[in-house]
């Protein structure tokens, strides 16, 4: 999850969501008509016994807006911002970090709400404790 914070982090000084108002992680309340969330695939993260402490995996940046055409740009922007490369903080490092795929944009429950979803694929380090 530190991974995703910090991402989480990037994206609130690009100015695309600020956290706890409309970004999210690992979960977007019912009640956020517009809102972003960024989530790790629900397999984890495949472990690497050669690899401690780095990983190679994606994630998904779900995007809400009753609008398909704000929340489709809002998804483009969060795939600009978070494409990275070399880059971290103290507790996660970031080699790479791409969209997998284009926005793609679904009806979400009953109220045919409108989701836009962007899969992501990142190679990153966490810093092992006792290192």
């Amino acid at each position: 999850m530190k991974h995703l914070m910090f991402l989480a982090g990037l994206l609130e000084a690009a100015g695309i969501a600020e956290g706890g108002r409309d970004l999210f992680v690992g979960t977007l309340p019912s009640d956020v008509a517009k809102g972003v969330m960024l989530v790790d695939p629900l397999t984890g993260h495949e472990i690497d016994e050669g690899m401690r402490g780095f990983f190679a995996s994606d994630f998904q940046a779900i995007v809400r807006d009753p609008d398909p055409l704000d929340g489709y740009a809002r998804a483009l922007a969060i795939s600009a911002a978070l494409t990275l490369a070399d880059t971290g903080n103290d507790e996660v490092f970031v080699t790479w970090c791409r969209p997998m795929t284009l926005p793609i944009s679904y009806p979400r429950g009953d109220a045919d709400d409108i989701e836009t979803s962007v899969r992501f694929r990142i190679g990153f380090g966490l810093k092992v404790h006792g290192d």
